[in-house]
């Protein structure tokens, strides 16, 4: 069973997907992995440190509008790097790192 979180992730990747090339698609959102059912924030892993401050520089604003109308409601958003997830999880829900 498919939690909220993913739920919303997943029809947002949906609303996003015509918006945004094939290429940058499978790219920069694909990859893309909720890691948590918490909405608030919504944690997304993504593989690298590279990855994420491009997908936040390019991408964050698009990604955030586009979870806030399918979810209904505003939405904070954090990027987690992938092989740093345990302990970033744990300070992002502390601390609120790289919100957006």
């Amino acid at each position: 069973m498919e939690t909220k979180a993913r739920e919303i992730w997943s029809k947002a990747l949906e609303y996003l997907r015509p918006q945004i090339s094939d290429l940058n698609f499978g790219t920069w959102l694909k990859p893309i992995k909720v890691i948590s059912d918490s909405l608030d924030p919504l944690l997304l892993e993504v593989p690298t440190k590279f990855f994420r401050d491009w997908t936040v520089e390019h991408y964050a604003g698009t990604i955030k509008e586009a979870l806030e109308k399918i979810a209904e409601r505003k939405m904070e958003i954090d990027f987690l790097i992938a092989n740093e997830v345990p302990a970033a999880k744990t300070a992002a829900t502390q601390q609120g790192a790289f919100l957006l």
